[in-house]
This record gives structure tokens, sequence and C-alpha cells, in this order.
């Protein structure tokens, strides 16, 4: 519960306030949304705004005395675009918390392209201490070493449950080469065996040999007090050092049973998905393991987005926070030109509103027609080149036409 006014807060001088707290961000007013709900009134919604800009020139509210009294059990980044100044904003204010307890911590649909993986390791280490959930899903701009295994090392993973790392975009300006994340074996060592489910997504340095012992691992424990607890579910999709055959056969060497599956039977190499069912005949407990290889062509400098990514996250259709430009881009000129729309002229403004009209072409014209040019959203003005929607939100130009 966020309390705008101090008076309310009076009210509730000697109560700690049990609450989720989710962080948003709206579009079209440039505001921070913190909204969260009263555990005995779940349907019922606080919220207070704060100016992303009043934020980033370190002139945001000061909300401390609204943090001292919480007691927050959940905590989440929902749309937000999320850079070092806007996160130690937050982490500022969350250290105010006399019992910042958050059993979930939530990280989804954001762009993260100014964030740098230090600024995340202080949330880690502020929030692992209690979690069950932790789940970064949607998100965009992604830097190659955002998320790596030492961010994992401040959490205490005896009580965690679940670990999402889902539809991870790279930014623009990383190499396709270099799209995967620093995340490895050292993590799937460091997961209790009482997990429930572990989705990992481009994790560059995960292998067969750190999944299969992790499967020893979960049948040379003990099993769970929970009655509930029968089933453990790992999907590894798109990591590099993974696909089904190094499993298969490192779970051959191992003699780990795979139902339907015999001993020595012929791996199939072409295979890029495929799941698998393992259970020990002595107990109930069964561990789904889930393989998805397939990585589909790529060229340019992202992956494009699908319509249904584009409607599924918001923060693809923005282009650069704020319409400005990036200017330290070598292969682009920005020139004024009087630019044909619809068969009229217009001869451009420097006014902020028509940022968009200026013309953006390489700066070496000989590479015209095999040079990717990045272009915000909305540049878009002409239909004479051929283009695709990447997730960022930026528009890429396979080929110009003269004019």
């Amino acid at each position: 519960l966020i309390l705008a006014c101090p008076s309310s807060l009076l009210r509730f001088r000697r109560q700690r306030l049990v609450t989720c707290l989710t962080i948003s961000y709206t579009q079209e007013e440039d505001l921070f949304q913190l909204a969260t709900f009263k555990k005995s009134h779940s349907s019922r919604k606080n919220s207070i705004t704060i100016s992303r800009q009043d934020v980033l020139n370190q002139r945001g509210q000061n909300l401390r005395f609204c943090f001292r009294r919480f007691r927050i059990l959940g905590l989440q980044f929902s749309n937000v675009p999320l850079c070092s100044r806007s996160m130690n904003y937050f982490c500022d204010m969350l250290i105010s918390c006399r019992a910042l307890e958050p059993k979930t911590l939530r990280i989804c649909d954001c762009y993260v392209a100014d964030l740098n993986g230090a600024d995340l390791q202080r949330l880690m280490k502020l929030c692992g201490s209690h979690l069950i959930v932790l789940s970064f899903m949607n998100l965009a701009g992604v830097q190659s070493s955002l998320l790596h295994d030492d961010l994992f090392t401040t959490i205490d993973h005896a009580g965690l449950y679940v670990l999402m790392i889902q539809s991870i975009d790279f930014h623009f300006s990383v190499p396709l080469y270099d799209q995967f994340l620093r995340i490895g074996d050292a993590t799937l060592a460091m997961l209790p065996t009482t997990m429930r489910k572990v989705k990992l997504e481009k994790c560059g340095q995960i292998t067969a040999d750190g999944v299969c012992q992790f499967v020893d691992r979960y049948f040379g424990s003990k099993p769970s007090t929970s009655n509930l607890h029968r089933s453990t579910e790992l999907v590894f999709k798109q990591c590099d050092q993974l696909t089904t055959a190094s499993f298969e056969y490192e779970a051959q060497r191992r003699r780990i049973p795979i139902e339907g599956q015999e001993d020595g039977e012929y791996i199939m190499k072409w295979v890029k998905r495929r799941q698998y069912h393992i259970r020990r005949s002595t107990e109930k407990r069964l561990l789904s393991v889930e393989i998805d290889s397939y990585r589909p062509m790529r060229s340019g400098l992202a992956s494009p987005a699908t319509a249904e990514e584009l409607s599924r996250n918001s923060m693809h259709s923005i282009a650069m926070f704020g319409y400005r430009y990036p200017g330290n881009i070598d292969l682009l000129n920005r020139t004024d030109r009087i630019i044909k729309l619809n068969d009229s002229t217009l001869q451009e403004d420097h006014s902020e509103s028509e940022k968009y009209t200026k013309e953006l072409s390489l700066a070496n014209a000989t590479n015209v027609h095999v040079a990717n040019v990045a272009k915000p959203l909305g540049c878009i003005i002409s239909m004479d080149s051929l283009m695709d929607i990447c997730p960022h939100g930026f528009v890429r130009i396979r080929k110009r036409t003269s004019s």
C-alpha cells in the first residue's frame, strides 16, 4: 500500500502493512506507477505515480516514510524501461523497508538496454534471502553480461521452487555470435533438488554434463516431505551447448533410466526438440527434461519479431524512450531535407513532435544494398524499403531504393 497522504500513514503507525509491490510504466505520461495490494484487501489497489525524468535526474520523491511501514512479500517490475539510475532509486527506497521479505521477484516485459549486471545484483542481494519464485520474462534490449552465474550466488537457494528465464531479446548492438547469457552448469549446481520448475533460455554455458549432474543429485537426495511434490520440470531452450544428442549420450554413459528409451539406443542427432521422463523404479518422483535446441536462422543485427510478439510485449513498440534517436551509431548520417509524404512535401521542422521526419542514410553510400540500417519505428515514412520490425522497437532496412 503506497500512501500518498502522510496523514493516512499515521492511522497505521503501529501496524506493519503486508503488501505486494508492482512497479510499472505509463508511456503516454512518462510516469512510473507504484501499485500495491494489501494482503487483507486483495481486490483493492493503491498507487502513486513518479515522473521518470525526476527519477533519472535524481529528483524523485522520497518515499522512505512509506516504505518504512512495509512488509513486502512480493515485488514485480512490469513493462518498465529499467536503467542503472532507476534501479538504484528503487533499491534505495526498498532499503528503507523494515521487513523486505519478498517471496516472489518478477522482472517481465521490461526494456533493459541501459541496465548493467552490477545494479541488478544489488536488487538480488536485497531480495534473495526469502525468494521462492524468481522470474525474468519478455526482456528486450538485453546485453549478454546482464544475467550470469554470479548473479545467483546471492540467493538463498534452499527455499527456491521456480526459476524462469524466458523470451529474451538481445540488444541490436549485440552480434549474433555473442547472443547468449553467461549462465551455465554452476547455476544448475546451486539449485536445490526440491525445485518444481526450471525454464532457461539462451544460456550459452549449460551442458549435458551439468544437466545429468542435477539428475543424479535429484534422485540421490531424500524425497521431499511434501506429498504434493512428486514431479520436477526442467526446460532448456536455445542453449547452444546443449542438444538432445549430447544429453542422450551423457545419460547413456551415466546409465540414467529414461522412460521409453533402452540402453544403447540409436541417438538421432537431427532431432532438435524432445522431452524425456526420468523415474526411479523405487520412487514416485518424476523428473521431466525438455530440450529444444532449434534456433531459427537470423540475419542482420537482431532477430525479427512477429506480430504476436509485438502485441504480447508493449515495450517492443516503444522506439527509444523520449523520442530521441541515439547519436552514437557510426553507420548513420542524419540530414535535414524536404521529404515527400503522400504526394506532398514537408519542409522539416525542428520541433519535438517532428523529430521522426529526419532521414537516416548510410555514411558509405556504396554499401547501401548490403548493410543493415537500424531506424526507430517512428521513422517509417515510405514503403520503398524492405523492412523487418525488431523486438527492440527498431526497423531494419535491408535495401533502400535510390532517390
